[in-house]
Formats: C-alpha cells, structure tokens, sequence
C-alpha cells in the first residue's frame, strides 16, 4: 500500500516477491485487491524462482495484470 501511495495511482498495479531465500511467493496488489499466488516456489526450483521474476518484470513493464 506504501508503493500505491507513493506512485499516487491505486490503480496502477503492484506486484511484489516474498522470500526467506527458501521459499518464494509472489503477489500483486491493485487497489484494495491483493492476489497471491498460491504455487510457492522453492530455491530447489530456480527455474520456477527465475519465471516467476521474469513474468513479474514483463507485467510491470507492460502494465499487464497477473
């Protein structure tokens, strides 16, 4: 919510990544509304860890939603 305020635009979409460097989870908030994803990646998987990041970045890049 920090970021929306500091971008001024609620509606502008805010993806994140959460880790503990074990497990990776990844998320977007638009407005009030926060979607997570429920498949959590784990450092075993860096191909997943690495899709995911990318993915994220594509959809910043584009405005897209997850």
């Amino acid at each position: 919510m920090a970021a929306q305020t500091l971008n001024k635009n609620a509606q502008r979409p805010v993806y994140g990544i959460v880790t503990d460097a074990e497990v990776w989870q990844f998320g977007k908030l638009e407005e009030h509304c926060f979607t997570r994803n429920l498949t959590r990646a784990t450092i075993d998987d860096l191909p997943k860890i690495f899709g995911g990041v990318y993915q994220i970045m594509q959809l910043a890049a584009h405005g897209a939603s997850l």
